[in-house]
This record gives C-alpha cells, sequence and structure tokens, in this order.
C-alpha cells in the first residue's frame, strides 16, 4: 500500500478499522465479516516474531486488502511471498488463490544461519503452511516445485521459470 497508494504503514491500523466497520454496516458475506473480525483481532498485541514470515505477516493490511477485494470480487487472487498468504485464507472459495512464492523462503535463511544470519530466519512449519492457503504455488525452478510438492503433498505447484536466462560471466579481458 505505502508504494503504490501512498499510505503509509502507521496508517493501516485505522484504515483496517474503518474498512471492518464498512463491511460490518454492508451486505459483506458473513464469512468475509468473521474473517475480518478474527485478523483485526490477532492484530492487536502481537508480540514480535523471531520467524521471518510472521514477522513480515501484517493483520491491518490483509484486513484492508480482503475488504477492497470484496467490493471489486476478483475471479483470481495472486499474492507475493509467504507472509501474505494470510490474505489468501480470509478469502471465499469462489475466488482462485494464487501464491507466488519467490522463493523458499526457509531455504534461503537456512543459508543465512549458516552465515550466522539469524534475522532472517524462516520456519519451515509456517511457510508450509502459508502454501496450503493456495489454490495453487508458483515456483520459479524445478527443484523449488519439486520440493514444495514433496513437503506440503499437494501437487498443486505451477512452475513459472524466470523470463530471462542468466548469461554466464565475463571472463576477464572480453567485451561483457
Amino acid at each position: 500500500f505505502d508504494l503504490r497508494l501512498g499510505i503509509g504503514r502507521g496508517e493501516l491500523p485505522e484504515l483496517a478499522r474503518m474498512a471492518f466497520d464498512a463491511a460490518s454496516r454492508s451486505e459483506t458475506d458473513t464469512a468475509m465479516r468473521k474473517a475480518l473480525a478474527g485478523a483485526l483481532e490477532a492484530a492487536n498485541g502481537l508480540p514480535e516474531a523471531a520467524d521471518l514470515i510472521r514477522r513480515r505477516e501484517d493483520p491491518h493490511f490483509q484486513v484492508v486488502a480482503a475488504y477492497l477485494l470484496d467490493r471489486v470480487k476478483p475471479d483470481i487472487v495472486v499474492a507475493n511471498f509467504a507472509w501474505t498468504a494470510g490474505l489468501l485464507r480470509m478469502l471465499p472459495a469462489s475466488v482462485c488463490k494464487i501464491l507466488d512464492t519467490h522463493d523458499i523462503q526457509h531455504l534461503r535463511s537456512e543459508a543465512h544461519t549458516l552465515v550466522g544470519g539469524e534475522a532472517v530466519r524462516a520456519d519451515k512449519a509456517v511457510e508450509i503452511e502459508a502454501w496450503g492457503a493456495a489454490d495453487y504455488v508458483v515456483a520459479i525452478q524445478a527443484a523449488e516445485k519439486d520440493l514444495i510438492i514433496k513437503t506440503s503433498g499437494r501437487n498443486n505447484v505451477i512452475l513459472a521459470g524466470h523470463a530471462a536466462r542468466p548469461l554466464a560471466a565475463a571472463r576477464k579481458g572480453e567485451p561483457g
């Protein structure tokens, strides 16, 4: 929100309360109202999480986004990164939910941990739970696709590789 709409992170709690109030007064689906209420309640007094995915989740964002999506009534919603999966859980079953992983965060965090980067620790179980919120999960590498299927037990993974192939590193003295 802050990049595209000019809404700062500090304004999200108030927007979330406004979205919930508007949903309560409208013809919003009962399940959606309950999901909004649950997310808003969860946002109050959240302790700082050690896990990267939990730390980046923002229930206020999820309430505002779910409310806006309820107004637009899309057929498909694509969420980016595991920490946005909470939004997918709030949407009605009629919406096709896609989660674009961009990377497997717990593998990335394992690599960082090897060099002392505890700040980016991502919990494998939390990430697998996030994948479960989606009807389809997008992986960018075949090995990631296979791992997601193996660890989640679901064969709902779409392989969408990079649009451009990486160039071989230029050798010394050759034009790059």
